[in-house]
C-alpha cells in the first residue's frame, strides 16, 4: 500500500509541477514550377535516370534549408520569441503569449545583451509597477506603464500594459525572461522537427514542440512564410537580371534599325523609288518582308551570341542568366530556366548550410 501511494504521490506531483509541452505540426508541398510538362519534363526526367538530378535530394536541400539557423534565426526576430512572459501562479508560474497581460517594447539588436536575463515585474496600481533583476534583491525603482527606463545608454525599457491586465496582477511578480537570439533558436532548433512523408512524396512534415501551442502554430507559420519569401526573392532576381538584359538588347536594336531605316531611305532615293506604279510597290513590299525576316533571324543569331556571353560570364560567378528571352526553340528556354533553378538551388544551400555540410558536398555531384 505504502509504494503504491508513494507511485500516486509522485505522479501527482510530476503533473502538477511539470510544465505541459504540446506539440504543433504541419506538412507542406514543394512543387516543382520548372518542371511543368512537355520537354522539359522530358528532359527532367532523363536527367534524373542519369543521376544529375534527383528529387529526393531536392527535397533534402529544402529541409535542410527550413532547418537552417539562419531562417530560424528571421523567425525568432520577427515573432520576438526571444522574450517569454510568466504571470504568478502556484504552484508554478504560467507562460503567456498571446494574452500576455503586459508586453515589452521590441528591443534593438544593439541594445539586447543589457536585457539578457529575468526580469521581475511588480504592478503596484493600474499605472505604475516596480522592476527589478530576479537575481537582485533591491529595485531599480518603479515607474509609469509606456514610460521610458534606461537599463543602461542606448538601452530604453518601454513597457506597456495590454487588453488581458487586471486588477488581480497587483502586487504580484510577473517574470519576464529574455534570452539571446541565439540561444533562441537554438532552442527551435532542437524542438523543432522536419521529415519527408513517404518515399516518393513531394510532402514534407514540420513538428514543434512548445509549452504554448499557438507560439508553436506561429512558429511554423512564420517559418513558410520567410522560405515563400526567399523563393519570391529568387523569382525577382531571375525578373531582375532578364530585364537588365532586355534594356541592353533593346538599346542594341534601337541602334540597329535606326541603321537600316537610314540605308532604306538613301536606297529609295538613289533609286527614285518613290515614283514607281502599284506593281513596283508590290515588289518592293515583298522585298522589304523578306529583308525584315533576314534581319529577324540576324536579330535572333546575335541575341544568342550574347547570350553565350552571359553564360560564360554567369557560369564562373554562379549567376542567374535571362529567360523568357523569346526564342523560337522551346529546347531552349527550358535549358534556361533548369541552368537557374540549378544556380539558385546552389546559392541557397551555401548561404544556409556552408561549403562542408554533407548535404552540400553530396548536391555537388549533382550540379559538376
Amino acid at each position: 500500500m505504502l509504494s503504491i501511494f508513494s507511485c500516486v504521490s509522485g505522479g501527482f506531483l510530476l503533473h502538477r509541477y511539470q510544465v505541459p509541452q504540446y506539440i504543433a505540426s504541419a506538412s507542406v508541398l514543394f512543387r516543382d514550377d520548372q518542371s511543368g510538362s512537355g520537354i522539359l519534363a522530358d528532359e527532367l526526367a532523363a536527367f534524373e535516370d542519369l543521376g544529375v538530378i534527383n528529387k529526393k535530394h531536392n527535397l533534402e536541400n529544402e529541409i535542410q534549408i527550413l532547418h537552417s539557423r539562419s531562417l530560424v534565426t528571421r523567425v525568432v526576430k520577427d515573432l520576438d520569441l526571444n522574450v517569454n512572459y510568466y504571470t504568478f501562479g502556484r504552484p508554478i508560474f504560467h507562460q503567456k503569449y498571446e494574452d500576455a497581460p503586459m508586453l515589452l517594447n521590441r528591443i534593438s539588436d544593439d541594445a539586447e545583451t543589457a536585457f539578457f536575463g529575468t526580469w521581475i515585474v511588480e504592478p503596484i496600481s493600474v499605472d505604475r509597477y516596480s522592476l527589478r533583476r530576479s537575481e537582485a534583491s533591491n529595485k531599480l525603482g518603479e515607474f509609469a506603464f509606456g514610460d521610458t527606463v534606461w537599463i543602461k545608454e542606448n538601452a530604453p525599457w518601454v513597457l506597456n500594459k495590454t487588453g488581458f491586465f487586471s486588477l488581480s496582477l497587483l502586487n504580484k511578480p510577473y517574470r519576464i525572461s529574455i534570452l539571446s537570439i541565439e540561444n533562441a533558436a537554438n532552442y527551435y532548433l532542437g524542438a523543432m522537427k522536419i521529415q519527408t512523408v513517404g518515399k516518393s512524396s513531394s510532402v514534407i512534415s514540420i513538428t514543434v514542440k512548445d509549452a504554448v501551442p499557438q507560439k508553436a502554430i506561429d512558429f511554423i507559420n512564420n517559418l513558410i512564410v520567410q522560405h515563400n519569401e526567399d523563393a519570391i526573392t529568387d523569382k525577382n532576381l531571375i525578373s531582375k537580371n532578364t530585364s537588365d538584359f532586355i534594356a541592353e538588347r533593346i538599346d542594341y536594336i534601337t541602334n540597329e534599325l535606326d541603321d537600316v531605316e537610314g540605308e532604306v531611305e538613301n536606297y529609295k532615293q538613289n533609286r527614285k523609288l518613290t515614283d514607281l506604279n502599284s506593281e513596283a510597290k508590290s515588289y518592293l513590299e515583298q522585298s522589304n518582308a523578306i529583308e525584315s525576316e533576314i534581319v529577324k533571324v540576324g536579330s535572333e543569331l546575335k541575341l544568342l551570341s550574347m547570350l553565350e556571353d552571359e553564360f560564360k560570364e554567369k557560369y564562373q560567378k554562379d549567376e542567374i542568366i535571362p529567360n523568357n528571352l523569346g526564342f523560337q526553340a522551346e529546347a531552349l528556354n527550358d535549358q534556361i530556366n533548369l541552368f537557374n533553378k540549378l544556380i539558385l538551388e546552389k546559392q541557397k544551400l551555401q548561404f544556409y548550410s556552408g561549403e562542408r555540410n554533407p548535404v552540400i558536398i553530396d548536391a555537388y555531384r549533382d550540379w559538376e
